[in-house]
C-alpha cells in the first residue's frame, strides 16, 4: 500500500460517507476499503493480526471496481484493534497488509 492518492483514489474517497472518516473512537471498526488499483477486487478477508487463518471472504459475491470503495466492519468478536488485512484483485495479485489498527484507520487504500 502506498500513501500517494492518484485520482481513481481521491474520486473514490470522495464517496465514502463522512461518517466514515470523521475522527475515530475506540470501538468504531468500519473501514473504507478503497482500491486503487486497475484490476477488480475480487476478495478480502480480515484475520486478528497473527492468527494466520483468513475465514471467510468479506466481499462475498461483491466486488469493489477500480477507483471504488466500499465501507466494511472489520471485527471478530473481541475489542482486538490490530488486524491483518488480505485483498485479491482480478489479475491474480494477493496484498496483504499487517497489523492495521482498524480502531484508528478510517480508509486503507490499495494502490
Amino acid at each position: 500500500m502506498k500513501k500517494g492518492l492518484g485520482p481513481l483514489v481521491a474520486a473514490a474517497l470522495a464517496t465514502v460517507p463522512a461518517a466514515a472518516v470523521a475522527q475515530r473512537d475506540a470501538l468504531d471498526r468500519e473501514v473504507a476499503i478503497v482500491n486503487g488499483r486497475g484490476h477488480a477486487l475480487t476478495g478480502f478477508e480480515a484475520t486478528r493480526a497473527g492468527r494466520g487463518s483468513w475465514g471467510r471472504d468479506r466481499l462475498g459475491e461483491r466486488t469493489i471496481a477500480p477507483g471504488g470503495s466500499m465501507v466494511l466492519e472489520i471485527k471478530d468478536g473481541t475489542s482486538a484493534c490490530a488486524f491483518d488485512l488480505r485483498a485479491r484483485f482480478a489479475d491474480g495479485e494477493t496484498i496483504v497488509g499487517r497489523a492495521i489498527n482498524v480502531c484508528r484507520t478510517s480508509s486503507y487504500i490499495y494502490d
